[in-house]
């Protein structure tokens, strides 16, 4: 039986909170920086190369997910210490806190990477959104029932449609029909 939660080749390819945390601090400034927002928040790389200093505020962050050509604005939550590492950042006015380009990341975390002693091919910018999604779910279902954590996993994502937040989650097929035998329904 095909699973209605299946995902092509299982959860997507991610870090461990270790292994995030190893290349944010094998990073020079201004990547580390970058590199532990694309981490603590799950954006995706664009969105992150598009925060301003007037998008920082006291607990969260502003940023600009564009879905479908158009531009939405959506809060995320923000860590004192990360707040604070952003506010030292120069950036002109409505200019972006990164002024750098996807390939230039790319190029940035490989070296990091090099530096962790992670393999530089298993890297990628995405994959910090990966790490997150995939840790923030497994800390989410332990402190709230699955289809909370899913609602709020959704949000921090910027997800439109639950089923995309799903390959997160790390449910099987034979776990949703064990806990439905389980259910009494006479």
């Amino acid at each position: 039986m095909t699973s209605p939660f299946a995902f092509q080749g299982g959860t997507p390819a991610h870090l461990s909170p270790q292994e995030c945390n190893a290349i944010v601090g094998a990073a020079p400034e201004p990547w580390a920086t970058f590199f532990d927002l694309l981490w603590q928040t799950g954006l995706r790389v664009s969105e992150a190369l598009g925060v301003r200093k007037d998008d920082i505020g006291e607990d969260w962050l502003r940023v600009r997910r564009l879905k479908r050509s158009k531009e939405f604005v959506d809060r995320v939550p923000l860590q004192a210490a990360l707040r604070a590492r952003l506010l030292l950042r120069r950036a002109g006015k409505g200019r972006p806190l990164f002024p750098y380009s996807r390939s230039g990341a790319w190029r940035a975390l490989r070296s990091a990477a090099v530096k962790a002693g992670i393999d530089p091919h298993t890297v990628h910018p995405h994959i910090f959104r990966h790490s997150f999604a995939i840790f923030m779910g497994e800390e989410l279902e332990r402190v709230m029932p699955h289809l909370a954590a899913r609602s709020v996993l959704q949000a921090l994502l910027g997800h439109a449609n639950a089923a995309t937040t799903d390959v997160y989650l790390r449910r099987n097929w034979e776990e949703v029909v064990e806990a439905h035998r389980q259910v009494r329904f006479r």
